[in-house]
């Protein structure tokens, strides 16, 4: 099957419902045997690697397999000291391990199916990289899964020829711990709390780059989020970009209900603070002035809040639906000598249209305070 030999073995009596009793295996020292199996559109990227290992494939087929019989298929898959390497770069991918297996039992439906895939390991010039997965019941799928990476952003980039950005460096870890059921025809089936389990950890340190489509490089990132339970945390996300600084921190109630698509009450809390936001310097449009616009924000403070239903997040025509709060804005502008502050919104956002429940603040000593209606705002 196009670069990879299969050996088999086996009988099939016809008379006896087609009872099948075969054996498969292949052996490799590359990764030839599962590139014979990807897709025609992605063999041109994985062609771009050198690639080695001892890589084994066995399947079994037993069984009566017509008259509403199913055979037993069960099939196990290694790999041990394997390594690729860019043929571009040549930056290296190597100690690559992992063992697999997929059965369905001996039972007709992809209830029954199960899939495992244990120990996969890999070790890159910079970085380390972990997982396992387990997946059984492909109808509403209940998986079972570990992931622990660090990795070097200088070396992935390079490794996978990443060509929109530019002198990228820093460093992403990554712990996962994941466990769920999902209903892939009802995603709004309600949450089994007792069946999930979710644990995950990003962390980015010093990240910077630079692309072609913006003139300012991205510089020194640090992020870390963290999902625990149904609540997930923007612990810190920091960041330059020319002359401007940001820090934003921030929640999320429940992040399985939006991804079950549940009924369920969601809140999003975001707190953005900024020493110095150069307006004119981040709207510059290659370097032409004129076309930016002139104005300086210090001491920016702002706290959002956003309450929904986890459905609204990903179903809503528009902008999600729900009721939109700004709690407190602090800004000091530059060509404006005024500073705004006490500021308050509540707005509920519908499918076409915005309330605006109250909108009051402060403009130095001056105060204000306004309400109304925006219709068709999508337009």
């Amino acid at each position: 099957m196009e670069h990879a030999t299969f050996n088999g073995e086996g009988s099939i009596d016809f008379a006896d419902d087609f009872n099948v009793d075969l054996k498969l295996s292949a052996k490799k020292e590359n990764f030839e045997l599962f590139m014979a199996l990807a897709p025609e559109e992605i063999y041109p990227v994985l062609d771009e690697y050198e690639n080695a290992g001892d890589i084994v494939f066995d399947v079994e087929v037993k069984g009566k397999a017509v008259n509403g019989s199913t055979p037993y298929v069960n099939a196990t898959f290694s790999c041990e000291d394997a390594h690729f390497e860019n043929n571009l770069t040549h930056k290296k991918l190597d100690e690559l391990n992992f063992s697999g297996s997929f059965t369905n039992n001996g039972k007709a439906g992809m209830e029954h199916m199960e899939f495992n895939l244990t120990n996969f390991s890999a070790k890159p010039e910079a970085g380390t990289f972990y997982s396992s997965i387990y997946v059984k019941n492909f109808n509403s799928p209940d998986i079972d899964m570990t992931l622990d990476s660090d990795f070097n952003l200088e070396f992935l980039a390079s490794f996978i020829n990443i060509t929109s950005f530019e002198k990228m460096s820093g460093d992403v870890k990554l712990h996962m711990k994941f466990h769920d059921i999902i209903d892939l025809t009802s995603p709004e089936k309600s949450i089994e709390k007792l069946n999930e389990a979710y644990y995950s950890e990003i962390l980015i340190n010093n990240l910077s780059f630079s692309t072609p489509s913006y003139h300012l490089p991205l510089d020194d990132l640090d992020m870390k989020i963290t999902v625990e339970g149904h609540e997930t945390k923007i612990d810190y996300l920091n960041g330059k970009v020319g002359n401007s600084d940001i820090a934003i921190s921030g929640h999320i109630t429940d992040l399985p209900a939006i991804i079950h698509h549940t009924d369920d009450e969601v809140t999003a809390d975001l707190i953005i603070e900024s020493k110095v936001l150069d307006i004119k310097e981040l709207t510059r449009i290659r370097d032409v002035d004129s076309l930016s616009f002139d104005e300086k924000i210090d001491g920016l403070s702002m706290k959002l809040k956003f309450v929904t239903t986890a459905r609204n997040f990903t179903e809503s025509p528009n902008l999600p639906v729900g009721e939109f709060f700004i709690e407190d804005l602090y800004a000091s502008l530059e060509h404006y000598p005024h500073t705004l502050h006490d500021f308050h919104g509540d707005i509920f956002v519908e499918d076409s249209n915005f309330r605006i429940m109250d909108c009051s603040g402060m403009i130095d000593e001056s105060d204000f305070h306004f309400s109304g209606k925006l219709l068709d705002y999508e337009r």
